[in-house]
């Protein structure tokens, strides 16, 4: 017969065997835990994506609104030196 399967409880790394492959706790206070921890996990990453997406959009925005710039200076600079091209004729 096969030796029961151990694992290490991820709260408070005592061993412990599992009731079910996916079981990661000793006892239903450490899963509480446990779960709570994965929560804020969770919520720090989302918030940081929601942070990224914001950074990445104004980039975005700021790179859209150079190029306009450069369009609009180079517009300008084209009726500059038509205008002061008829001036010298």
């Amino acid at each position: 017969m096969a030796k029961l399967p151990r694992r290490k409880c991820k709260v408070c790394r005592e061993w412990f065997p599992p009731a079910y492959s996916n079981v990661v706790w000793c006892c239903p206070e450490h899963g509480a835990i446990y779960a709570l921890e994965l929560r804020a996990k969770e919520k720090s990453k989302a918030a940081a994506r929601c942070i990224r997406g914001k950074h990445l959009a104004d980039k975005a925005e700021r790179q859209a609104n150079g190029c306009m710039l450069r369009e609009h200076q180079a517009v300008l600079y084209t009726l500059s030196r038509k205008m002061f091209r008829k001036h010298l004729r």
